[in-house]
């Protein structure tokens, strides 16, 4: 009888163990999911008019000043942009999106070097503006 206890014991430990080992596996997949879910309702509002109107605007701009992206784009679509970068950025930031798929998905750099004058010319007057951004285009770990 006790050799029966004994194999009935151990198969309880293993089937524990495979439990466990189950239950980490679900929940990597689980994340995997969120990942997508969440790149996917990013990527929902980055197809609407209201943002793809300014940033066709900002992509079309030949401006190489603050004044002139404002001209050309729009305060508020600049600020919609930028708004929405910093966003992603703090996604990144706190392990909620990957890095590697968010700048697969969005050109950052670019995106970073078009709007840089005038990021620059708010930052005289707020100066805790748009880091995240900032960091997520130029790689830098803290800007």
């Amino acid at each position: 009888m006790a050799d029966l206890t004994s194999v009935l014991e151990i198969a309880a430990y293993v089937s524990f163990v495979l439990g466990a080992v189950f239950a980490v596996y679900e929940l990597r997949i689980i994340g995997r999911d969120r990942q997508t879910e969440l790149i996917m309702r990013v990527s929902e509002f980055m197809c609407t008019m209201e943002f793809q109107g300014p940033l066709c605007r900002l992509w079309k701009s030949n401006a190489h000043d603050a004044e002139g992206l404002e001209r050309d784009v729009s305060y508020e679509g600049l600020s919609m942009i930028c708004d929405y970068s910093e966003g992603l950025s703090s996604l990144v930031e706190r392990h909620l999106l990957r890095e590697d798929l968010v700048k697969e998905q969005y050109a950052f750099g670019v995106l970073w070097e078009k709007m840089k004058p005038w990021i620059l010319e708010l930052r005289k007057e707020y100066p805790h503006v748009y880091h995240g951004f900032e960091r997520l285009a130029t790689d830098n770990e803290r800007v």
